[in-house]
């Protein structure tokens, strides 16, 4: 009697892949997962060096023109009123807003152009 074909046998499924003979340990971050936080961290450094810049810039125009943030804002008429914190202030937040903006579009481009990477190696 000739051998069964292991193809045609009801113990073998034709489709399933074959075992690998090598064996990994299991991590405990797929590089996905690292991937993710890689571009979280982008985006805040991005928004960080950006609120820097926007807060030295902020104070440096409220120490050379202190009369357009008078202009600009309303309460700028008090007493009180100190245009270098007020250009710090704001220079901090729109420059938050700006990093935050730039990183996130930027690591768009970075997953635009992995997938498409990957579609092309792919065939």
């Amino acid at each position: 009697m000739p051998p069964a074909d292991p193809l045609r046998s009801a113990e073998t499924n034709p489709y399933q892949a074959p075992e690998s003979d090598t064996r990994t340990e299991p991590t405990t971050h797929s590089t996905r997962q690292i991937a993710s936080w890689k571009n979280v961290g982008f985006v805040f450094a991005c928004a960080a060096v950006c609120a820097a810049l926007g807060s030295v810039i902020g104070a440096t125009l409220g120490a050379v023109a202190p009369q357009y943030y008078e202009s600009v804002l309303a309460g700028a008429s008090n007493p009180g009123f100190n245009p270098i914190a007020a250009g710090f202030g704001l220079g901090l937040s729109q420059g938050t807003l700006a990093g935050l903006g730039v990183g996130v579009a930027l690591v768009a481009l970075q997953c635009w152009y992995d997938l498409k990477s990957d579609r092309q190696h792919r065939g």
